[in-house]
């Protein structure tokens, strides 16, 4: 009978397996019993050293990854969702923490209060960190959007401790420079020129970031609590790392699927950040932008853009001309939309989420054009397919009594 080629086993037989194969079960064998401790590690309590030496082993044995800076994250990839924010509600939870409380009785309490999805992943991702027995004692701001690793972060911060400081969308970066400064919190040089420096290559978000592009557009308006004269690094690695929770792999996908990398979703957010007034017309405005991307000229004409390129007016003290003149379309900027196709070279402020989801999720239409509403002066829009339309827009609602 001649033999076969598999594991040599004759035709017609069992396999048998060879001293490879019985290596490779065996090997596996020891991974499924190392995760198996990790797993008991993680969930009754064991500590950092132990932890890492599961991990340690577990890695050796061949498992994903090949490190254990590979094995944590594949461990972060599979546990991704649960270490997502526990719902949408942005309002403030007060949460207190008791001295001496142990983790595992404070995650217990974050679930049960609906501050983070499942106790377990967050205590793992606390020890994964090393950061176990690192939260403070005292009374914690959180909110429930906020996701577990940002909201771990807060929890590292000692209450009374800080100065808690509210970033506005719509800024760019020398506006919330001037800001920290003032309190004391960095100094508007300094913040300057780190956001101006190449950016950190550990940021996966700004993966596309053109080479000499700033930081600006990426620096995430929110509520922050920051230690007296924390520094620009500090500063800046806060509100990057805020941004990189919140740009959620769901919205990323999004972007991709839509022919966006993140740094054109992050451009054409910060324009509809600076246009929309009223939140209910930014998935409209998002949507006019996207129609005039999509076709020929390709010309954006967004006055935001504009304001940007002008800098700071002193007369006005503000970054952002108001009104704006036929002349000052005519300047010659990268960031004229009015003359050059395409989006700008990169962000003008900082977008909240909201104007990023609007991107994400513009509203079915076909507008091209938009007008301020100067009969309301309510902050909104009429918006017209055509151009007859909207010239007859702009004779009935740019009256300029709002002073726009």
């Amino acid at each position: 009978m001649r033999p076969s080629t598999r594991n040599g086993a004759a035709d017609g037989g069992p396999p048998r397996p060879t001293e490879r194969s019985r290596l490779e079960w065996g090997l596996l064998g020891s991974a499924l019993l190392l995760a198996l401790a990790l797993v008991a590690a993680l969930a009754w309590g064991g500590t950092s050293w132990a932890i890492d030496r599961s991990l340690s082993a577990f890695a050796s044995a061949g498992a994903p990854g090949g490190s254990l800076d590979g094995l944590r994250s594949w461990w972060l990839e599979r546990n991704a969702d649960l270490l997502e924010a526990a719902s949408a509600d942005a309002s403030p939870v007060e949460f207190e923490i008791f001295p001496g409380e142990p983790l595992p009785e404070v995650a217990a309490r974050l679930e049960a209060q609906g501050l983070i999805r499942d106790a377990t992943a967050f205590r793992s991702l606390a020890r994964l960190r090393g950061l176990d027995t690192q939260v403070q004692a005292g009374q914690h701001a959180l909110r429930r959007d906020m996701p577990a690793e940002e909201l771990l972060n807060a929890l590292l911060v000692a209450p009374g401790e800080q100065l808690r400081v509210t970033i506005p969308e719509g800024w760019r970066l020398e506006e919330l420079a001037a800001l920290l400064d003032r309190l004391g919190i960095a100094t508007r040089v300094d913040l300057i020129a780190r956001a101006s420096a190449p950016a950190p290559q550990r940021w996966p978000l700004l993966a596309s970031l053109p080479d000499g592009a700033s930081l600006e557009g990426y620096l995430f308006p929110d509520t922050y609590d920051f230690e007296p004269a924390a520094g620009a690094d500090a500063v800046i690695d806060r509100l990057l790392t805020t941004l990189e929770a919140r740009l959620t792999p769901e919205m990323r996908a999004r972007a991709e699927a839509a022919g966006l990398s993140i740094h054109e979703l992050m451009t054409l957010a910060s324009i509809v950040e600076r246009e929309a007034v009223l939140p209910e017309e930014r998935a409209r405005i998002a949507r006019v932008y996207l129609n005039r991307l999509a076709e020929p000229p390709y010309i954006l004409n967004a006055d935001p853009t504009i304001q940007y390129a002008l800098g700071y007016q002193p007369e006005q003290q503000s970054w952002w001309k108001r009104p704006l003149l036929y002349a000052d379309l005519e300047i010659d900027s990268p960031y004229n939309s009015y003359r050059r196709p395409g989006l700008p070279p990169g962000p003008i402020a900082s977008a909240g989420l909201e104007a990023i989801r609007a991107v994400l999720e513009p509203e079915p239409g076909s507008w091209q054009y938009f007008v301020a509403n100067d009969v309301a002066c309510d902050g909104s829009h009429v918006f017209a397919d055509t151009l007859e339309a909207h010239n007859a827009n702009v004779a009935t609602y740019q009256t300029g009594a709002c002073g726009r």
